[in-house]
């Protein structure tokens, strides 16, 4: 989830009020972590964790976490937060799916819960497979991202985003290409009602709302009108890193008849 609705039978619950005020605070900073994570409240093998990476991933100092509090408690080496909001979380998988189901891209599954935290993947230390780069390619709808290098960030995005989009098929890329040059040089920014269409300029933002932006320029597409060029349907899309296949051997040996016939085609009398 992009945000982290507190609700307000919790913030006027028995347990929010005798919470002192440093660990209200707390406590909406993990909730924050937990609903960004989608983990149900619950941070796996918490109690593995170093102080070194509670700092950095929470933004919290670990000795306050290990004071008596209403508002999160250890349960084994799990550290459960109070409060989280399982019924928005319901209603976003209900709308993820029905996305899912109208673009024809469905999403991909998110792991249960971290069981550490997160550590940044260097791209170099990792190779991605031919057709993340096809993805990638693909998706430099703008012409200011072409020439820009991934960053970390923007790396790990794109990953996540050509899981959730790996059904998708040139007649999308087209699209999408179609959709940012009506959106952003043509001035199509609104439907026929007036509300605006969703088209983030952020590349980082992009990747990350890779569903919501397929949604809005499949409505484009239907408000103008648009069709994809015709594509020969054999001919598979370039993709970056594309090795030659070495020559295949066999085992069958070339007789003197078929070599004179051979060299008879290519050089007639």
């Amino acid at each position: 989830m992009n945000y982290s609705p507190v609700q307000h039978h919790h913030t006027q619950s028995r347990e929010f009020k005798s919470a002192r005020l440093s660990q209200r605070g707390i406590w909406i900073t993990l909730l924050q972590y937990c609903t960004s994570q989608e983990n149900n409240g619950i941070i796996k093998n918490f109690a593995s964790w170093k102080p070194a990476e509670i700092r950095k991933t929470l933004n919290v100092d670990p000795a306050t976490l290990r004071k008596k509090s209403t508002l999160w408690n250890m349960v084994g080496e799990d550290l459960h937060i109070y409060g989280y909001p399982h019924d928005k979380q319901a209603i976003l998988n209900k709308k993820r799916q029905t996305l899912a189901n109208n673009t024809g891209v469905q999403p991909s599954p998110r792991p249960e819960n971290n069981s550490s935290p997160p550590h940044p993947v260097k791209s170099e230390n990792k190779t991605p497979p031919l057709a993340f780069w096809a993805f990638l390619r693909n998706t430099c709808v703008m012409d200011a991202w072409q020439s820009k290098d991934l960053n970390q960030k923007e790396y790990a995005a794109a990953m996540q985003a050509y899981q959730q989009t790996i059904t998708c098929g040139d007649r999308d890329w087209q699209l999408l290409k179609a959709y940012y040059n009506g959106y952003y040089k043509r001035g199509q920014t609104r439907d026929s009602h007036n509300n605006k269409y969703y088209c983030p300029a952020s590349r980082l933002k992009f990747y990350e709302d890779i569903i919501d932006v397929l949604t809005k320029a499949e409505l484009w597409a239907k408000d103008t009108r648009w069709k994809p060029k015709n594509s020969p349907a054999n001919e598979p899309p370039p993709q970056r890193n594309l090795a030659i296949p070495p020559p295949q051997e066999t085992d069958v040996p070339v007789t003197p008849e078929e070599l004179k016939q051979f060299f008879d085609e290519i050089n007639p009398h």
